[in-house]
């Protein structure tokens, strides 16, 4: 495969090793490698709509950032790109080998998510994990996020729970909001290395604005003494708790996609309670906001 650079001055695409444009004869090139990369296409611009065509020539400018929303559109098929998911890859490691951290996180949750189309296995965890830890060097929030994760239930690297927790650290350190959640989890157990403290574990989920999970996660703790002495009535009180604060979210929720997953939150809950009559009704709710779960729902108890 050919790496190219960009000519300054005609804008015509030349491999790596040439000394001269061999359209004008231009010797001033971009910085920018665009490995496994085609040569600039008139033809797959013309498809683009204005927004789409306009991220394309930044990409082809050398803007690394432009290289991701790039990749983001092939691999959505959006704003008039052929969800072409290989080529969405390569943007993204471009991007990387450009010096931006989120081309490396991007390309990593393709391999995490076994997106890779040329992979029997679609992409691995293994080859993942120096795709984030390599976004992490750089400062990547998400990407401490991911190596932390992986480090800490032993997915595509060995577990180890002193880099669980310093990957961990780090991303909440750097304000990741699904960091916090894992921390706060880790904290409330004692686990994994992290010191048990019920008040650091509040803490980090009333930061993270994940008040209904923080109810969740100590009604869990107090039922089965995970973490907090086992107490019934604490694990129903934190229960009810929840329930208040799913309740308040989906009321208060402005966004559809949002409300229809606390329908569904909200149906589970009255089902684990017993209450099927009123589970079924925020499935049904659910599923006329436009979350299939609420039908899969409905599905399973034959209900419609």
């Amino acid at each position: 495969m050919a790496k190219f650079k960009k000519c300054r001055k005609c804008g015509h695409m030349a491999e790596i090793s040439a000394k001269f444009c061999s359209e004008c004869g231009g010797q001033q090139f971009s910085d920018m490698v665009a490995e496994y990369l085609p040569l600039y296409s008139e033809a797959q611009a013309a498809h683009l709509t204005p927004k789409g065509r306009k991220i394309y020539e930044r990409a082809y400018a050398g803007d690394a950032e432009a290289m991701c929303e790039y990749g983001q559109l092939l691999r959505a098929g959006e704003e008039g790109a052929d969800g072409d998911l290989s080529y969405a890859y390569e943007w993204f490691m471009c991007a990387a080998r450009c010096g931006c951290a989120e081309g490396y996180y991007l390309a990593g949750m393709m391999q995490n998510n076994a997106e890779i189309i040329w992979s029997s296995l679609g992409g691995t965890p293994a080859e993942a994990a120096p795709l984030f830890a390599a976004g992490a060097k750089m400062g990547h929030a998400r990407c401490m996020y991911m190596l932390g994760w992986y480090y800490l239930i032993g997915r595509g690297v060995k577990k180890n729970d002193f880099l669980a927790a310093k990957y961990l650290g780090d991303a909440v350190a750097a304000g990741d909001k699904e960091a916090m959640r894992a921390a706060a989890k880790c904290h409330l157990e004692g686990s994994h290395g992290f010191e048990h403290s019920p008040e650091k574990a509040e803490a980090l989920y009333r930061k993270a604005g994940d008040i209904a999970g923080m109810y969740a996660a100590f009604r869990h703790a107090y039922l089965f003494g995970e973490g907090l002495p086992k107490d019934p009535a604490m694990a129903a009180k934190m229960g009810d708790k929840y329930l208040e604060e799913l309740l308040r979210l989906y009321r208060t929720s402005k966004q559809k996609g949002v409300a229809c997953s606390h329908a569904w939150s909200l149906g589970q809950e009255y089902l684990q309670r017993g209450d099927t009559e009123t589970a079924v009704k925020w499935f049904r709710q659910a599923a006329a906001d436009g979350d299939p779960m609420g039908t899969i729902e409905l599905t399973k108890l034959h209900r419609t």
